[in-house]
């Protein structure tokens, strides 16, 4: 084990976090930028191993591509002569499963934490990232703040990845794994909603899901026995939340809800704005196997004390917990004198078993117990930022614009021009001492797709400033987080984030000025987070599956009415004829208008939506027009209405491609592909002309033009168009 004041890769060890079977975490000090960082150090041995070497660099990998402000930040990875190590942004503060043990969570509370870590489970999902080992270690809170972080990708695994664990193992933690991954099957996102499910079950209850006095009697009951009811630990909470959650624990995992946000939202109606206020923590633990602990050692030698729910948030915790093993706290963390703490019986008491096991299947699951791989260590790190949010915040507002800013934070009379626009419901904060080094400004604006980011804002960034960008989550509310920019003028750096609403969008701007401390930027990217809007409403500002499927539908539609009504146009022997049949394509087009104008849109789509009914609305006119021409008989009319078509459909397949740098490519490549076989949306058949009056000259047909032009004259006209490629 490393000792204080060792060097591993330019990071100074400062204090040990707690250590388990696979390393060690350090409370560490980088010295090239003097910052504290929490360092995992893995054991020589585990180093070693190509597999194990292969699986934490992905990690590293993983984890430092999932930018959201309810991820734990990874720095660096890296090797050493001590291991492989990780170095990641240290948070002070317990995990949740300290505060469950400590009965430190209300319902209220619960919510709070579970949705900022359901906003980060969400979120890494979309990147189709499958975390694997959710549970309440693995969730840190921040200290005085109640801000929450989802840790510990050790385990997380990308679609088309192979599996880094060994034959038949499973990953995961027992308490909260999955029927599916029991009885050896992919973990899916529906596996981390399982796991989340059982998490919440176990912060509104107090007592893990299926609390069994060995490994394989939960895992059977994992995969064999009902979801447990909520209210059969807490009475006074409402039936519905066991609704709730057995559609969570389903054992199906196609029964599950997709997304973590959705279980919140639906716990949330269950409860009610009375009931969240009202409920209180749940009861003392009565069991060691209530809170998961199964293990001799654990009962025998290190019984677990509760930390008395009268204790302070903000103060230090003094129970580290490191994957499944307790770890005695540190010097530095055990600083306070708790009240005579409740002890966990190290010997459980003799009770009625309800269920026996089948002797055969518990065999066999203890055999898949011994090949269980125990999860990283970063879930149950954390330590100390390089300056601490001081406990206490208050709120400050502009309008409808709400922030919560801690007690070493002012707001200021004048607001910044650092975002270069004028801000309407201006609000800007800065730290005490430091209001000229950097700070938070926020208001709202006007702006539009595809960056969102007001045009004179656009105007003073470099050209290619706004092309990388990350979808954030700032409570319920989506933003896109634009990192790193450098407007003209300005010397330091700014990260803007834009909330687009119904009719504006809201910005919030950190900037830091050279030279300046930088934790000035980490405490405004944990202000930020606690924007409130009254009366905003939640937008999801990526693709939806729903608009590109009403999209595919109307394309679709558009396609076989358009495909009909040119076939009629080139088979028309009579101008009459050709008339109705470019009628039926302008009908076509406008059905399509009609269709995506009626459909309600989010700001994320609006402006691309409007360009594109514009564009077939444009297009309908122009095919009518083309009818017109063609019951008049007028040749250069019926050109410049030919014209007008190729230019409508130009500017439909730009809306189209507008949808597609949205992100729309992936939803919306049938309706792309099968869009541009048919030649609905600006394929290879939309620069053809398509003759209006084909073999008038031959069949002879009713004469369209006026009896005061003679016919030779207008046989001579139609040859003449007859004799070009046509519309």
């Amino acid at each position: 084990m490393l000792e204080i004041g060792d060097v591993v890769e330019g990071y100074r060890i400062d204090a040990l976090i707690g250590r388990g079977g696979m390393g060690a975490v350090y409370e560490a000090t980088q010295l090239s930028l003097n910052r504290t960082v929490a360092l995992k150090v893995i054991t020589a041995e585990l180093s070693k191993e190509t597999a194990f070497r292969e699986r934490f660099r992905r990690e590293g990998l993983l984890q430092a591509s999932l930018e959201h402000p309810h991820i734990v930040t990874v720095y660096e990875a890296g090797e050493s002569e001590h291991g492989l190590f990780l170095a990641m942004r240290l948070i002070r503060g317990p995990n949740l499963k300290d505060l469950i043990l400590a009965r430190q969570l209300d319902v209220g509370r619960t919510l709070r934490i579970l949705t900022q870590a359901g906003d980060a489970l969400d979120a890494a999902h979309e990147t189709g990232l499958i975390h694997r080992d959710i549970k309440p270690h693995n969730i840190l809170v921040a200290a005085g703040r109640d801000h929450a972080y989802l840790a510990d990708f050790g385990v997380t695994k990308a679609p088309g990845d192979r599996s880094l664990t060994r034959t038949g193992a499973l990953v995961g933690t027992l308490d909260y794994i999955s029927p599916e991954q029991i009885r050896g099957h992919r973990a899916t996102i529906a596996s981390d909603i399982y796991a989340f499910s059982c998490v919440l079950y176990e912060c509104l209850t107090g007592v893990v899901p299926f609390p069994k006095d060995s490994d394989a009697a939960v895992l059977y009951a994992h995969v064999a026995d009902p979801a447990p009811l909520v209210t059969a630990q807490r009475p006074e909470l409402p039936r519905a939340l066991d609704d709730v959650l057995q559609r969570g624990m389903a054992k199906e995992a196609g029964e599950r809800p997709s997304r973590a946000a959705y279980l919140i939202q639906e716990v949330e109606r269950a409860l009610g704005d009375r009931l969240k206020a009202t409920i209180a923590a749940p009861a003392p633990l009565q069991f060691p196997e209530q809170a998961g602990i199964r293990r001799a050692s654990e009962l025998t030698e290190t019984p677990v004390h509760l930390a008395p729910p009268t204790r302070q948030a903000s103060e230090p915790y003094g129970v580290h917990w490191v994957g499944d093993q307790y770890t005695p706290p540190t010097a530095a963390a055990a600083t306070h004198t708790p009240s005579p703490p409740a002890e966990v019986p190290s010997v459980r008491p003799a009770r009625h078993r309800g269920r026996r096991v089948e002797p055969i299947l518990l065999a066999a699951l203890a055999a898949c117990v011994a090949a269980i791989v125990a999860g990283f260590l970063v879930g149950n790190s954390r330590g100390a930022d390089e300056s601490t949010t001081p406990a206490g915040s208050r709120d400050v507002s502009a309008g409808d614009l709400t922030l919560s800013m801690p007690a070493d934070w002012l707001r200021l009379d004048e607001i910044p021009g650092v975002l270069r626009t004028p801000l309407a419901q201006p609000l800007a904060l800065a730290p005490r001492g430091l209001t000229g080094s950097g700070g938070l400004v926020a208001g709202t604006a006007a702006a539009s797709t595809p960056t969102f980011v007001p045009a004179s804002t656009r105007a003073a960034l470099p050209a290619a400033a706004l092309d990388d960008r990350q979808r954030v989550r700032l409570g319920t509310l989506e933003a896109f987080r634009y990192a790193n920019l450098v407007p003209a003028g300005f010397d330091g750096t700014l990260t803007l984030y834009v909330v687009p609403q119904a009719k504006n969008v809201t910005l919030l701007g950190c900037f830091v000025h050279t030279g300046a401390p930088q934790r000035i930027a980490r405490s405004c990217d944990d202000i930020v987070p606690t924007l409130g809007i009254d009366g905003a409403r939640a937008f999801t500002l990526a693709p939806t599956a729903r608009y590109a499927a009403t999209l595919n539908g109307t394309i679709r539609t558009l396609a076989s009415g358009r495909g009909a009504g040119l076939k009629l146009l080139r088979s028309a022997k009579e101008p009459s004829g050709q008339a109705r049949a470019a009628d039926a394509v302008a009908r076509s087009y406008g059905s399509a208008a009609a269709r995506l104008r009626r459909e309600t849109v989010t700001p994320f789509t609006r402006t691309t939506n409007a360009a594109l009914v514009a564009a077939l609305a444009r297009t309908q006119k122009a095919y009518g027009d083309l009818a017109r021409q063609a019951r008049r008989g007028d040749e250069a009319r019926y050109d410049a209405a030919r014209r007008e078509i190729v230019r409508s459909q130009a500017g439909l397949q730009d809306a189209l491609d507008g949808l597609r740098e949205l992100g729309f490519a992936r939803l919306g490549a049938r309706f792309r592909m099968r869009a541009r076989r048919s030649g609905a949306i600006g394929g290879a058949r939309e620069g053809r002309r398509e003759c209006p009056y084909s073999q008038y000259g031959r069949d002879r047909g009713r004469r369209l033009v006026p009896p005061s032009v003679p016919e030779g004259r207008w046989l001579f006209i139609l040859n003449r168009v007859l004799s070009r490629r046509c519309v």
